[in-house]
């Protein structure tokens, strides 16, 4: 067995009765201010995360807005670009539209799983 040594303390109010009392008193009314101090401060902080997350968010909306409206426009070019070559050389209608017809619903796809999970 391991010896544990204990040191005693004195707990009679002895000499400083009435400023052991005090010090109680402010020790605890310290303690109290010091943890209204920390729950302000942490209320604060979550407060601003709060609003720091919101933005993010707004700007991450708008982001993914600004794709979603790129890639439906590129959607559109690629389509008058098919026409324009279709007028153009009669003979690559078939594949042209068959390969427009694959990109374009591969781009909404893509943009109604953005929007989906967005």
């Amino acid at each position: 067995m391991t010896d544990v040594e204990v040191e005693e303390a004195d707990l009679s109010e002895g000499e400083d009765g009435e400023d052991g009392g005090r010090r109680r008193i402010l020790g605890a009314f310290a303690d109290f201010v010091t943890e209204v101090i920390r729950i302000l401060f942490s209320e604060v902080v979550g407060y601003r995360l709060s609003r720091a997350r919101r933005r993010l968010r707004i700007l991450g909306i708008l982001a993914l807005a600004f794709f979603v409206f790129g890639l439906l426009a590129s959607a559109v070019w690629l389509l008058v670009g098919v026409v324009f070559l279709v007028e153009r050389f009669p003979s690559t209608a078939d594949p042209l539209v068959f390969a427009a017809g694959g990109v374009v619903g591969y781009l909404v796809a893509v943009v109604a799983g953005l929007v989906y999970t967005g």
